[in-house]
């Protein structure tokens, strides 16, 4: 299982962090990893991988959840101080 451009695009101001996730109702798919991918100028770093497991409202299902952790630590020399991305991952299994 891969994907490419997920999500966003997500603004990320230079200096700080947002914990992103990925939610599959039920379905656990093995290990994924969420790599936050800049859409033009800037770097970003994807850390803290997690994969959890929720009960649904209903108290009848599970949910599988994916995260990381995204720093915006530069804005490539844009000068606008902030970094746009989205998410690609992939699996292991």
């Amino acid at each position: 299982m891969s994907f490419n451009n997920f999500g966003g695009p997500f603004n990320l101001s230079v200096g700080n962090s947002v914990r992103v996730w990925i939610t599959y109702n039920g379905n656990d798919e093995g290990a994924i990893w969420i790599q936050a991918s800049t859409i033009g100028p800037g770097t970003v770093q994807s850390a803290n991988f997690t994969k959890s497991r929720t009960l649904n409202a209903s108290a009848t299902s599970t949910s599988v959840n994916y995260l990381c952790t995204v720093t915006a630590l530069d804005d490539g020399g844009s000068g606008e101080g902030v970094v746009i991305f989205n998410l690609d991952g992939g699996g292991n299994n």
